[in-house]
């Protein structure tokens, strides 16, 4: 007996289309992920964005890396710049832990500390040019 009549394994049932990532489909996927952080004002993680899609957030990076568009690009680094600044400002406000946020920034979008170091003390350097005969 086969399987009962709109089950996705019976026969003749096409189901639905996949989705074909175009560079119009990634733009248009794109352009709601950024209306979605404008609007929302808690959304400080990327990956926030696809929580009620049928993909991850690294799909649709690959997807930004395969097209190589210059519009997609700009569109992809405006969420990435709002959601940093807003991770920034929160953990300089302390809305967010100070830690937590530093680990995010480095993590994700590349934030460096730096530190500088003094030094005290009696340090030589030898010039490496000292012991050169000159045979002029």
């Amino acid at each position: 007996m086969g399987a009962p009549k709109g089950n996705k394994y019976a026969l003749g049932n096409k189901g639905t289309k996949p989705i074909k990532y175009t560079k119009e489909v990634v733009k248009k996927e794109l352009e709601e992920m950024l209306a979605r952080v404008i609007k929302d004002k808690t959304i400080i993680y990327k990956k926030e964005l696809t929580i009620d899609k049928a993909y991850c957030y690294d799909f649709i990076n690959e997807k930004i890396k395969e097209l190589d568009d210059k519009e997609i690009k700009s569109i992809y680094k405006k969420i990435d710049d709002i959601i940093s600044n807003r991770v920034l400002k929160g953990a300089t406000n302390n809305k967010y832990n100070a830690n937590m946020s530093k680990l995010h920034l480095s993590a994700n979008y590349g934030f460096t500390e730096k530190k500088a170091i003094e030094h005290s003390g009696n340090i030589q350097v030898e010039s490496i040019f000292n012991n050169i005969d000159n045979e002029d």
